[in-house]
């Protein structure tokens, strides 16, 4: 399994021309991929090896049993028996080796309640400095790099969820997680059983490819907000805002029913009636489009759109691209590695794509240049019409997780940035003429970050 190294690494010499080889990689000290790889997977290590000594600093910090003069002075007051700690936690942010010492930098969260009820939230960063870290690690030195604290006379927030989803069906459905429930059963049963055999190829228990996720949106132009919740290995449910806090499962009367592996569901007005329509965004099943009449989903993925079987979808953004007044749509697709059972790709690649994907990883490297399935570019040609345009150039051949659109350059039109896993981002100048039914993007990520710090983005 890959390691998610999250570290800007300078970049700017990997990023590739159009279809070309691509130079030889190197950082700023000469050193060559596998050995920046290297060194990047045993801070890593060093790192999971710290990670329980931090929470044992954190209970310790909750029991009040750290000597105040092993702390830096800005945490003393909170020993006071005057505050009780409800929650506390480290995070280690980056780490580096210092000669035999280790240091870690770290964030830090928690939540106090004074004797007079008020709370007090912290959030600090600090390095904390370890001592023989390989063998038995010791805390030797901890420096303050930031200290806030905020009171509050009551909680800001309060769970209201029995309250708000009256039906004990539906909010146990809304909080369950089969994906933990089938990690559990695996771990205990020393056999993985998913909700389907085709599944089992591309399991994605790091989640990697496959997650929940919640979208708001006023589906039956009511006025209220309402809530669609996703969760994989789930079916989707649609809640509809009553107006008076409580929601209603409404899932099987809307129509919006696509099944299992929804990543993520963007709502927009496709058709332009008024309505926001559905495209639903799956990974190990194709992802579809509905349209919505009144409250009232149809699956319209064959009449009106060249979707196909579309698979490993993880995101999508909307904008007009030609300025001709109809959303158009970006679908970002994250796909499993190459290196791994490859098997996979006869089954959900077409093979033009199949065979084009295993001629760029010849000359990628699996941490930083590595590369994926063809992303999408939907226009809107009226009625509610979607179809794939914009040629090789928007396709990217990355693992992506999120687009965006702004008017980066202020030219009146919205241009594209990728956030890509593995590789550097991807930024695409939007060029084309207003009304054109041919959108035209050109690469444009190396003159506006020359640096090439941009890199490894996850959202």
């Amino acid at each position: 399994m890959k390691l998610l190294l999250f570290l800007c690494i300078i970049l700017a010499s990997c990023r590739e021309t159009q279809e070309s080889p691509n130079p030889p990689l190197q950082d700023q000290t000469g050193a060559s991929p596998d050995e920046i790889a290297t060194r990047l997977v045993q801070t890593e290590e060093m790192v999971l090896k710290l990670t329980p000594h931090l929470k044992n600093l954190a209970q310790d910090l909750r029991s009040k049993n750290v000597p105040a003069e092993r702390i830096p002075p800005a945490w003393r007051p909170y020993l006071s028996p005057n505050y009780t700690w409800l929650n506390a936690s480290f995070g280690i942010l980056s780490g580096s080796y210092e000669e035999k010492n280790f240091i870690t930098k770290t964030k830090f969260e928690g939540l106090l309640k004074n004797e007079d009820g008020s709370l007090i939230g912290i959030q600090a960063k600090q390095n904390l400095t370890w001592f023989s870290p390989k063998e038995s690690p010791s805390l030797i030195k901890w420096s303050q790099l930031d200290f806030q604290s905020l009171a509050s006379e009551q909680a800001l927030f309060q769970d209201v969820t029995k309250q708000a989803i009256p039906s004990s069906y539906s909010r146990d459905e809304a909080q369950r997680s089969k994906h933990y429930e089938i990690t559990e059963q695996a771990l205990a049963e020393k056999k993985l059983i998913l909700p389907k055999r085709e599944y089992a190829g591309i399991p994605d228990m790091e989640s990697a490819l496959q997650y929940p996720s919640v979208s708001v949106v006023d589906y039956d132009s009511d006025g209220h907000d309402d809530l669609l919740i996703t969760a994989r290995y789930l079916e989707p449910q649609l809640f509809r805002n009553l107006g008076n806090g409580t929601f209603r499962d409404t899932t099987l009367e809307s129509g919006l029913t696509p099944g299992y592996c929804v990543n993520f569901i963007l709502f927009a007005d496709f058709d332009n009636d008024g309505d926001p329509d559905a495209l639903v965004c799956r990974s190990l099943e194709p992802t579809l489009y509905y349209q919505n009449s009144g409250g009232r989903f149809e699956n319209v993925t064959s009449r009106l759109s060249d979707l196909g079987k579309q698979f490993f979808v993880v995101s999508a953004c909307a904008t007009d691209v030609n300025r001709d007044g109809l959303l158009d749509v970006y679908l970002s697709t994250y796909t499993p590695g190459t290196d791994v059972n490859p098997s996979w790709m006869d089954y959900y690649l077409p093979p033009a794509d199949k065979a084009h994907l295993n001629k760029l990883s010849q000359s990628s490297h699996p941490y930083f240049d590595d590369r994926g399935a063809a992303n999408i570019l939907l226009m809107n040609r009226g009625n509610g019409r979607l179809e794939r345009a914009g040629g090789n150039v928007i396709k990217l051949w990355r693992k992506s997780y999120q687009p965006t659109w702004a008017d980066f350059d202020n030219d009146g039109d919205d241009d594209l940035y990728v956030c890509n896993d593995f590789s550097p981002d991807s930024y695409l100048r939007n060029d084309t003429p207003k009304g054109s039914p041919n959108p035209i993007f050109t690469e444009a990520f190396k003159e506006t970050f020359p640096d090439g710090k941009m890199a490894f983005g996850m959202g």
